[in-house]
């Protein structure tokens, strides 16, 4: 009697009895392939990386607008609106590129993070713009506050699109688990 192979072991999940390769598509529950998913998870955690680094970003600059409006305005003051403004886009190229690249992957549509990723880059040419008339409060610079709101808006639903394809694709999942405190949450992302 000769010994068990892999390949007749998998032979019913397999259609022609060939095993697949770890660059083989994956096909999670009945759902189409897809293509990696690896780079969903890695491309998701991305975009949900960024949600934080905005959160940090415009808490750290309103710390130093609350400064200069008191009064406090030197350097320190400065520094954290300007550090803050740093981490603050570092967050939106993060949260679209996480957004627009899971969804891609996952064959989502993709049309709420462009428009997002435009009104972002949009918002500083006018706030550049607004810089060059009137350095302070105009009417460009709500202009532009509002166009990049709006960016982080579109960004952040897109990535909510993507986190959803991904868990109907069976790739990203959220699970409330018993703990010995009560509840936690765990899941792959």
């Amino acid at each position: 009697m000769e010994p068990p192979t892999l390949e007749a072991a998998y032979a019913e999940f397999a259609p022609d009895g060939a095993l697949t390769t770890p660059g083989d598509p994956i096909a999670v529950g009945g759902a189409a392939p897809v293509p990696d998913a690896e780079r969903v998870t890695r491309r998701h955690k991305l975009g949900r990386m960024g949600v934080v680094v905005i959160a940090s970003g415009v808490s750290t600059a309103a710390i130093g607008v609350v400064s200069v409006a008191g009064g406090y305005a030197g350097p320190a003051a400065l520094a954290l609106v300007a550090a803050g403004g740093l981490a603050t886009t570092v967050g939106e190229v993060m949260m679209l590129t996480g957004g627009i690249g899971s969804a891609k992957l996952l064959d989502a549509p993709t049309g709420l993070g462009w428009i997002g990723a435009g009104l972002s880059a949009g918002a500083f040419v006018v706030g550049g713009v607004s810089a060059q008339i009137n350095f302070g409060f105009n009417y460009l610079s709500v202009l532009g506050l509002a166009m990049r709101c709006s960016g982080v808006a579109l960004g952040a639903t897109q990535l909510g699109q993507a986190g959803r394809a991904g868990r109907d694709a069976g790739l990203l999942a959220v699970h409330l688990v018993p703990s010995p405190t009560g509840l936690a949450v765990a899941g792959t992302f």
